[in-house]
């Protein structure tokens, strides 16, 4: 035998090993005529490597390769070479000849974007905070939630101002949907890159606008918007090209296909409760789809769009993009009118309230809209599931984000068998949390509430379940004044048991850090999911069970837009390539995946003849159905139904005469028929 370093599969430069390639002699074996010219693989914790790619492989494969050796042949070696060589070319020739990718860094502008502590701020009283004010209509007043500190004022759009943006996004979109693909996917990896190269900036950015940890900023702003940039580029492409489908055997001569063309000018209003990924996330879309867009954020979370502004805008002009492409607004109702008015396809992410308005407006006008409203999604914990295994799992989905998501669970459905036991999980845990502001400690697990008055929302709704019979576990109230948490608009982390179908809380949306337990008395699936299902929102569900088939067959007749088996639902949402959206009161339509993406297109279906036939129809018109009549059209048409739909062969057959009788058969007309001539003449003697 010879030495790797010899073999065919060395001679291409290739070694494989899940640690170490190594020669027969160095392992100390023997070499023997069987193995010559193969390649050898071997487990060892110190060998020398030859010179070549190190390719480190999964033990199961290493495990195979060993297994496999013996019966390989003398040219295998050669082969493996062969086929690596190809499956790493390709990949490095793009690595090489891919276009490079520019570093934007977007440098904070004042203190409040670059330091974690703000010094000399006036700090709002809580009762009386307000985006809006009298005395400066034109400006939207900002501030940090947590400590009430003023953060300054931002641009208040009038309804004339949003239609000039508009403008200017539709003529940029016009240059912006002539350019090749590969500019689109060119502009996403730079905005993906700045994403991360200013990773400090947008996390403090958005912890300060909404009072949430960076933990949680991180992981529901900015990983989020890292993966829908990451699917986007690697994916769209594929969904948005011209797509063909069956012609039918009327067309067999025809190619069929559609097509997916840009809207034009997409308007987004978007909520407050991830301001970083909410502005982002229609952005994304919109780039890669042809478009242009104009984002109207919330007016309680407006500070934090100067910078995400700035940060889009010097990525467009890094990667050559139209610079007016994106236009990110501020302001009232005016700007939310504006975006609405002017633009060609709405998304709406909000309440039902203010939805149900959007889309009435929507409907005057016959704009598309997409509405991703509230959820109330439930929990299911089964008999069989583990308390323990999944107690932090579920605090963090009630208490990411201080509880403000769209889609996270807010009524916890809870078997008897289990229902002592996880309550007491879930309660020594939240027990050890910590709340206050994000920016002055990495250990604090929860924030602020982004809007003062929620507050009040949130304790009517507790009250009233108390009142039915509620039980509050921890928290349940807001904190007096002169404590340290009536310093900021803090609501502390809650748990209330016994909650069931006929109170508010287990019926409304209640964005904020609640959760609410029900009992399953019985046991049973039917009424686990009865629970789940009354209820007038659809958006997502979960189900724990050591059984998977269970809990899918229970998610299955949960009414609700995505759901997740032994796992939260909002992991539905790291698969970009999944819609994201519900029914009911939670809204209609989707953004994400392949139909978020062609949500923004306009449909187009073509029909082309296979061939050429001297520029007219490949197929010449059949003569019994033209123009006169000879009438012969009605048997012709029934012989040709018979022959392509007929039941059976017997069915088709008797089409196929039919046909053929229709085509060579004539009948005479009975009296002669004035045509259009004979009846131009006679209205003009009339």
């Amino acid at each position: 035998g010879e030495s790797l370093r010899s073999s065919s599969l060395s001679s291409a430069g290739i070694s494989f090993s899940n640690k170490r390639s190594v020669t027969p002699q160095q392992a100390g074996e023997q070499p023997s005529s069987p193995w010559k010219g193969r390649m050898w693989v071997f487990s060892s914790s110190e060998p020398a490597s030859p010179p070549g790619i190190f390719l480190p492989l999964p033990q199961p494969v290493f495990d195979a390769i060993n297994a496999l050796e013996p019966y390989m042949p003398e040219t295998a070696g050669m082969w493996a070479a062969g086929v690596v060589g190809v499956m790493l070319f390709f990949p490095l020739l793009r690595m090489v000849t891919a276009r490079s990718v520019p570093k934007v860094i977007v440098p904070p502008s004042d203190e409040a974007e670059a330091s974690d502590k703000l010094t000399n701020r006036k700090r709002l009283a809580m009762e009386s905070a307000s985006p809006k004010d009298k005395a400066r209509p034109a400006e939207i007043v900002c501030w940090d939630p947590c400590t009430m500190q003023e953060l300054g004022t931002v641009k208040a759009f009038t309804e004339a101002e949003v239609k000039s943006a508009v403008a200017r996004a539709r003529k940029a979109q016009e240059e912006w949907a002539a350019m090749p693909f590969s500019q689109r996917e060119h502009t996403l990896r730079v905005l993906l890159r700045a994403v991360l190269d200013n990773l400090d900036t947008i996390v403090r950015v958005a912890c300060r606008d909404s009072g949430k940890t960076k933990v949680d900023a991180v992981l529901g702003e900015v990983l989020t918007t890292c993966e829908k940039l990451r699917w986007t580029i690697g994916n769209a492409q594929q969904w948005l090209k011209p797509e063909y489908r069956e012609s039918g055997p009327m067309n067999l001569h025809k190619t069929s296909r559609v097509e997916y063309t840009p809207v034009g000018v997409v308007g987004a209003i978007v909520a407050f409760n991830y301001p970083f990924h909410n502005v982002l996330n229609p952005v994304i879309s919109s780039i890669i789809t042809g478009n242009g867009i104009v984002v109207k954020g919330s007016e309680y979370t407006a500070w934090s769009t100067k910078y995400y502004s700035r940060l889009v805008r010097e990525c467009l002009a890094a990667s050559g993009a139209p610079l007016d492409l994106v236009q990110i607004v501020t302001g009232f109702e005016d700007a939310g009118k504006g975006v609405i008015e002017h633009t060609d396809k709405v998304i709406f992410i909000g309440s039902v309230g203010v939805g149900s308005k959007v889309q009435q407006h929507c409907g005057r006008l016959v704009k598309p809209v997409v509405l991703e409203l509230g959820g109330k999604d439930p929990m299911v914990v089964c008999d069989d599931a583990s308390p323990k295994k999944i107690a932090q799992l579920v605090c963090r989905a009630a208490f990411q984000n201080m509880g403000q998501n769209c889609a996270g669970p807010e009524r916890y459905v809870v078997y008897d068998k289990v229902y002592d036991d996880f309550i007491a999980r879930v309660l020594s845990i939240v027990q050890q949390m910590r709340q206050g502001d994000p920016l002055s400690s990495p250990f604090v697990d929860c924030g602020a509430c982004v809007i003062a008055a929620h507050l009040k929302y949130l304790q009517g709704l507790v009250d009233e379940a108390v009142k039915k019979g509620a039980k509050i576990m921890t928290g349940g109230y807001i904190p007096i004044k002169g404590s340290r948490l009536a310093e900021g608009q803090f609501y502390p982390p809650t748990i209330l048991s016994n909650c069931d179908s006929s109170m508010r809380i287990m019926q409304e949306e209640i964005f904020g850090p609640v959760m609410c337990i029900a009992r399953v008395k019985s046991n049973t699936d039917e009424e686990a999911i009865e629970i789940c299902n009354k209820c007038e929102f659809a958006l997502g569900a979960a189900v724990f069970s050591s059984s998977k088939a269970r809990a899918s067959r229970m998610i299955k007749r949960i009414h609700a837009g995505m759901g997740a088996v032994n796992d939260l639902e909002g992991v539905t949402y790291l698969s970009q390539s999944l819609p994201f959206g519900g029914h009911k009161q939670s809204g209609f339509d989707r953004f994400a995946g392949p139909e978020g993406l062609r949500g923004l297109c306009n449909v187009k279906s073509i029909a082309e003849d296979r061939f050429v036939y001297h520029g007219s129809s490949f197929m010449p018109f059949p003569a019994e159905i033209s123009y006169p009549s000879t009438g012969q059209g009605q048997g012709f048409l029934a012989g040709l139904m018979g022959l392509l739909y007929g039941y059976g062969l017997s069915g088709k057959i008797g089409g196929l005469f039919t046909l053929l009788k229709a085509s060579v058969t004539k009948p005479k007309m009975e009296e002669t028929l004035p045509n259009h001539l004979d009846d131009v003449k006679e209205s003009k003697k009339a």
